[in-house]
Parts: structure tokens; sequence; C-alpha cells
């Protein structure tokens, strides 16, 4: 009968020393996956940030060209005298009429959303512009200054 106790009592132990094995390597593969989710997290973040980074590099070279392209287009104007409908800068479909980046302070974005306005107002752009205008680009462009002030004010009031 002791030796039956004796063989069970190491019997448990045995099983009581597999279980904790068992629950430390349990514990161990939990920490590991831990680990292994928070650096996919940082790696996430860092990713996120580089590509926020790089959007807004673009943008805010997209924006440039087309400010330059904008200024040539006044300075053309008043040379050439006659404006066509290829002359202007249309900004593309799916850029900022105004050219707001998310990382633009309260100040930048309001004087961006004001020159764009000065801009394409269209009461604003054929003041400027309305006397050197083709006869036969008129209709295109009073279209086309339209939708772009359309667009403007679809900007601002997002």
């Amino acid at each position: 009968m002791i030796c039956n106790g004796k063989l069970e009592m190491e019997t448990e132990m045995q099983i009581e020393m597999e279980l904790k094995m068992k629950d430390e390597a349990l514990s161990a593969k939990r920490v590991e996956q831990e680990r292994q989710e928070q650096e996919a997290a940082r790696n996430k973040n860092r990713l996120d940030a580089w590509f926020a980074r790089v959007m807004h590099d673009v943008l805010q070279e997209e924006q440039d060209t087309w400010e330059r392209q904008w200024n040539e287009f006044c300075k053309l104007a008043k040379v050439k005298g006659q404006i066509q409908h290829r002359d202007i800068p249309w900004v593309p479909v799916g850029s900022s009429v105004a050219g707001v980046l998310h990382t633009d302070s309260a100040i930048e974005r309001k004087r961006k959303i004001h020159s764009a306005m000065r801009r394409w107002h269209p009461d604003k752009f054929f003041a400027q512009f309305g006397h050197m205008l083709c006869p036969r680009d008129h209709a295109k462009i009073v279209i086309d200054v339209d939708n772009m002030a359309k667009r403007l004010n679809s900007e601002v009031s997002n």
C-alpha cells in the first residue's frame, strides 16, 4: 500500500511537472506572440508615417508645379494677348483646387483657399482675363472656370 501511495505521489508530481512545463511553454509562446504583434504594429506605424511623408512631398511638389504653371500663364497672358483654353493651367481632377494639405496650419489653409477663390471665382477670373479670351474657346473656358469654382466650393464645405 505504501508502494502504491508513493507511486501515485510520484505520478502526480510528474503530471504536475509536465503541466507546469506546458504552462511555461505556452506562456513563452504567448510572450513571443505579443512581442511579434507589437513589432508588427511598430513596423506598420513606421510605414504609415513614411507613406504620409511621401504623399505630402508628392502633393507639395504637385502644388508647387501647378503654382509655377499659373505664374507662367499670367505672364504669358499679358504678353500673348489672347488666351486659349489650352493655355490655362487647369487643376487636374482629383487634385485639390485650393492646394490645401492635411499638414497645413489653419492660417495657411485660409490663405490657400482665399488665393484659389481669387483665381477661380468666375467674376474675378473674367475681370482679369475675360477681355483676352479667344472667341472660339470662350464658352469652354466659361464652363471650366465654373467647374473649378464648384470644385473649390465643394472642398471648402468639406
